[in-house]
């Protein structure tokens, strides 16, 4: 079943709608509010005296990410959470948050007797990982998900061989 409205019906909707929502002015025309700006998207880098900048090891760790976006740091306690269900053994796992662009960027590490490197996305609401590995990432890759050059790494690998490094340029 298609719960879809047609397009002209959202079209009517959204001028009845605006009609309706504005003032008269002093000459007897609708005036509108102004639409308030988009917030300026913000890289947040985290202390870097380690290398994985902020290690959250349990769920409550996420308040040491200030001005991470709260989805991101849900995602992030999210992965911690799901880790407890991993077979024991003697090492803890952990997530290391380097940086985060609060347009919905991520960059950071997941650790447990071993790790890799990760660039996390929010895509339709949704946090997701997009890319994971222990080399650099495929330069198309980076550009399929118009990583913003802060989080990527400098370098990525383009062609098919992918044994020659080159600057990514998003």
């Amino acid at each position: 079943m298609n719960n879809r409205l047609p397009a002209a019906a959202v079209l009517a909707a959204a001028i009845l709608l605006s009609a309706a929502c504005g003032a008269d002015d002093d000459k007897g025309g609708a005036t509108s509010s102004p639409t308030p700006a988009e917030p300026k998207a913000e890289l947040i880098e985290y202390d870097q005296d380690e290398a994985v900048g902020v290690t959250i090891a349990k769920p409550a760790d996420v308040a040491k990410l200030e001005g991470a976006p709260d989805g991101f740091k849900q995602f992030v306690a999210g992965l911690i959470d799901a880790s407890e269900s991993l077979p024991e053994d003697d090492c803890q796992f952990t997530v290391g948050v380097a940086k985060v662009d609060t347009s919905g960027y991520a960059a950071g590490s997941m650790h447990s007797c071993g790790g890799a490197v990760y660039i996390w996305a929010e895509r339709d609401g949704v946090w997701q990982e997009i890319w994971a590995g222990q080399e650099l990432p495929n330069c198309a890759d980076l550009k399929k998900y118009s990583v913003p050059k802060p989080i990527a790494p400098d370098k990525c690998y383009a062609g098919k061989d992918m044994t020659d490094p080159v600057d990514y340029t998003p």
